[in-house]
């Protein structure tokens, strides 16, 4: 949540490699989450 509110509202002091760094260190692990939550989800079923 905190990057989202820095992105919504400090947009113009955005440095874009750093915003590239953050995505590429974070997004593997959010998107094992919704891998595992989506499996989760289909076994339950």
């Amino acid at each position: 949540m905190g990057f989202r509110d820095v992105i919504a509202h400090q947009y113009f002091d955005l440095e874009a490699e750093q915003v590239l760094l953050i995505c590429r260190d974070a997004l593997p692990g959010v998107l094992e989450a919704i891998h595992s939550l989506e499996q989760s989800i289909k076994e339950a079923r």
